[in-house]
């Protein structure tokens, strides 16, 4: 939500040639949604949007400010950051340290309003290259951008998650890695699962308390676990029929 009566969302799809096509919409009532930009084969450039890159996700500080994440279609990453409630868009490149993945930009990103900042965190598939996975930080509605932390993974296939301005979370193949200091410590615990089960997302909630869904790596997660000490424990709990 951007305001009072007011939500956004940004959708994208395959375009023409395999390009990314991306809208973006807002409603009063949840009900009729409005477009507001867009950019397909036709239409390459829209309220300063630019075809090229895959869209989303997107967080909205205030109802002016705010930023949808971007993935170039040649790799590399950005936001494009608006300061007017979406009626223009600027972009801004982001690097990790030393350049070495943005050959072929993240394979996951999320991206949060926290304390009034907007974290950003993003993680790379294993390739050429070992996994990784970073957190962005900026004060100013997306206009400047903070330099990554790095954040642990053996994966690269989850972005971390935000339960406050210095407590991040991230899946981490068949285990979930937390801090509550910013990056400089991480406890590392296991869910009990077995060998051949991996955690495909974590949900803080705050510092103590999570939900993490879990299942085979190629299946939809089929098991549902829970933490209320900071992630030093788990209980499985049955998901919803």
């Amino acid at each position: 939500p951007a305001g009072v009566g007011e939500a956004r969302c940004v959708a994208g799809a395959n375009g023409d040639f395999g390009r990314q096509a991306a809208a973006r919409y807002t409603t009063q009532d949840g009900v009729r949604w409005s477009l507001t930009a867009g950019v397909d084969s036709e239409h390459s450039i829209s309220n300063g949007l630019s075809l090229v890159g895959r869209k989303g996700p997107m967080a909205f500080v205030d109802p002016l400010h705010g930023v949808i994440v971007s993935k170039p279609d040649l790799g590399g990453f950005g936001v494009y950051s608006t300061a007017d409630g979406g009626a223009n868009w600027s972009y801004h490149a982001l690097t990790p340290p030393s350049g070495e993945h943005q050959s072929f930009g993240p394979e996951a990103a999320n991206i949060e309003v926290v304390d009034g900042a907007l974290l950003l965190g993003v993680a790379y598939r294993a390739s050429i290259t070992p996994a990784a996975a970073f957190v962005f930080r900026s004060v100013d509605g997306g206009s400047t951008w903070s330099q990554p932390v790095e954040v642990p993974t053996t994966d690269g296939l989850t972005a971390p998650r935000f339960a406050g301005s210095k407590v991040w979370w991230i899946a981490d193949t068949g285990a979930v890695e937390v801090t509550v200091n910013g990056g400089r410590n991480w406890l590392r615990t296991g869910l009990g699962l077995p060998n051949t089960d991996h955690v495909h997302a974590v949900y803080p909630i705050d510092d103590r308390r999570a939900w993490a869904f879990a299942g085979g790596l190629l299946d939809p997660p089929n098991l549902l676990y829970e933490t209320t000490d900071g992630g030093t424990t788990w209980s499985v709990r049955k998901p919803p029929a």
